[in-house]
């Protein structure tokens, strides 16, 4: 066995030192977009934000101004996981898709049927 084309960083890290920990990770596609988790609880959180049809402001005083006096370089160094996101997913079908498929992706890992990539 060894590194097979396409597959994640990790995996390929771990071929090349088989003594160290595996990386973990759980691939889900919907809706022409593929998310990347490490962990189950970022798939619970990214569940929770997606499962909400409306969402607060993205706009934080406390950040507008640590990159107006300078204490941050850029929004880049401020940006929130979920505002990195294509605003499509957010659209109303996408968004229901996208909340079936991390639920199914859940269910899936609770039942055993699914083992994140690098066990």
């Amino acid at each position: 066995m060894g590194s097979e084309v396409g597959s994640p960083p990790g995996i390929e890290r771990y071929w090349r030192a088989p003594t160290l920990e595996p990386h973990h990770a759980i691939f889900v596609r919907v809706a022409s977009f593929t998310f990347l988790f490490h962990d189950i609880e970022q798939i619970r959180a990214c569940l929770a934000f997606y499962s909400r049809k409306h969402h607060p402001s993205g706009r934080s005083g406390a950040i507008t101004e640590a990159i107006r006096s300078g204490e941050v370089g850029g929004r880049y160094e401020t940006e929130r996981w979920y505002e990195r996101l294509p605003l499509y997913l957010s659209e109303e079908p996408k968004r229901t898709r996208v909340v079936a498929a991390l639920e199914a992706t859940l269910q899936q890992l609770k039942d055993g049927n699914l083992i994140p990539i690098g066990k």
